[in-house]
């Protein structure tokens, strides 16, 4: 993902705090924005996506396409959770391991992922030590976020060689819940996921 997407997705938040906390006729456009955050396609992958998100995060493209990246940077990158093959393969060997259910269509999201970041200036005042540790914390949280679990997540890949430090956190958005016979089920549903009106701002 590129750094113009990324600083558009920060001047979003910022927008939306400070329309949330402003006078009630603003809260109806605060939704929006809320909205655009929330529901960005770059952020819900279908199964034909999924190379894309995989290639860019892996970088195994010969060629990037996206300038801001920096090929003598690229060994700083990291793994809080690393695939160890293309996350298609890997979505189908958990979902037949872990018995995950769902109807699932050709073009249905079967993935989702969070960029987490901060500012240049924030990066630099921690320097890399402790720009490492915020992202495997913030890897930890996101495992605990609605009782996701470590074993959903497909891959979290931190990259150090764009314009601003980053982590793609790719998961299957697993809820657990019931079928129709009582019995506990873990089932595949982005929808059912972020389900909820302040589902962003709780993350």
């Amino acid at each position: 993902m590129c750094y113009k997407t990324i600083k558009k997705d920060q001047n979003l938040r910022n927008k939306y705090v400070l329309l949330a906390s402003s006078t009630r006729e603003k809260l109806a456009e605060a939704k929006e924005v809320r909205d655009e955050l929330c529901n960005n396609k770059k952020w819900k992958l279908t199964r034909a996506e999924s190379y894309g998100a995989y290639v860019h995060n892996d970088r195994k493209a010969k060629n990037h396409s996206n300038k801001d990246i920096d090929t003598t940077r690229t060994h700083l990158n990291f793994y809080c959770k690393e695939n160890e093959t293309a996350y298609i393969r890997k979505f189908d060997r958990m979902k037949k391991e872990y018995d995950l259910q769902g109807n699932l269509r050709k073009n249905s999201i079967i993935m989702c992922q969070m960029m987490i970041t901060s500012d240049n200036e924030f990066f630099k005042k921690i320097g890399l030590e402790e720009t490492k540790r915020y992202f495997r914390e913030s890897y930890k949280f996101v495992c605990n976020y609605k009782n996701l679990g470590e074993r959903n997540i497909i891959s979290a890949a931190v990259h150090l060689d764009e314009t601003t430090p980053h982590m793609h956190l790719t998961f299957i958005p697993v809820i657990h819940t019931k079928d129709e016979q009582g019995n506990a089920v873990d089932k595949i549903c982005a929808r059912d996921f972020w389900k909820g009106r302040d589902s962003y701002r709780k993350l």
